[in-house]
């Protein structure tokens, strides 16, 4: 079975990629395609036939969506918000049966999609967000809805997506550290810092009780994270600006980067 479950997800990630370049060319893709990845989505989740018919549900109604709007504009919004209605009604269905498998599905049908006839590109998430204010009060709910659903699923699977030997604790607080970061507009050494006192937290307490979890907690917590303005590499964060705080918090965070160092993080 392990076997099998590596085999899957190599699956997944490979037919994901081959959608998207695809997408690239031309967002037509057809049902084999969206069986073939459903099929692997269910069988990483470990999940049963009805999870591969319903994942199937959804990512069809994703590349149907995908090929029905590559020649609309950005701002023709009810078009757009109306073939995304059918991903939206199998979506919020899958996720009430199944977290696990809503969460890999999310990062299938959140890849971009062409639409001005490939001269622009939109995540769902992203129109989801920015564009719900154009519905009328009763679709714009129903909507924004499918848009909190899609953001807890695409934030399951970014913790899924941890060593998954880690607890789940320390993957959340990381989990949420790189979100914040990736969202940051330009750099903020202290708002940074800030954000890594859960983590850290979680680290040191993860490392009392399982000090054998060390060295991957630590490989885990460095790897770099990408903003709109450029890399960030928390060990650097810590080297450079920690030297800016005070007190305690000054102390805590070069402890942290000791240990990270210690811990074969680099």
């Amino acid at each position: 079975m392990k076997r099998f479950f590596a085999v899957a997800l190599a699956l997944l990630l490979t037919t994901g990629a081959f959608a998207q370049k695809k997408f690239e060319k031309n967002t037509a893709l057809d049902a084999n395609l969206a069986k073939v990845v459903a099929t692997a989505i269910a069988a990483a989740s470990w999940t049963n036939k009805a999870g591969v018919a319903d994942a199937f549900k959804v990512i069809n109604a994703y590349y149907a969506f995908a090929k029905s709007v590559q020649a609309k504009q950005y701002h023709d919004y009810n078009f757009i918000f109306q073939e995304m209605d059918e991903v939206m009604v199998s979506f919020m269905a899958l996720q009430a049966k199944s977290s696990e498998v809503a969460a890999r599905v999310a990062k299938e049908i959140n890849r971009p999609v062409a639409i001005a006839n490939g001269s622009y590109f939109l995540t769902l998430e992203s129109y989801l967000r920015m564009e719900t204010i154009n519905l009328p009060q009763s679709e714009q709910v129903k909507f924004d809805e499918f848009h909190a659903a899609l953001v807890k699923a695409l934030d399951y699977a970014a913790v899924v997506d941890v060593n998954s030997a880690l607890p789940k604790a320390y993957a959340e607080s990381v989990v949420a550290f790189r979100k914040f970061v990736s969202s940051t507009k330009e750099l903020h050494a202290n708002w940074i810092l800030q954000s890594m006192m859960n983590p850290m937290d979680e680290f040191n307490a993860q490392l009392q009780k399982n000090p054998q979890l060390g060295p991957a907690m630590a490989k885990e917590f460095v790897k770099p994270i990408k903003t709109s303005w450029g890399v960030v590499e928390p060990l650097d964060i810590i080297n450079e600006y920690a030297i800016t705080l005070q007190g305690p918090v000054q102390d805590d965070l070069f402890d942290f980067r000791d240990n990270l160092v210690r811990l074969g993080a680099k």
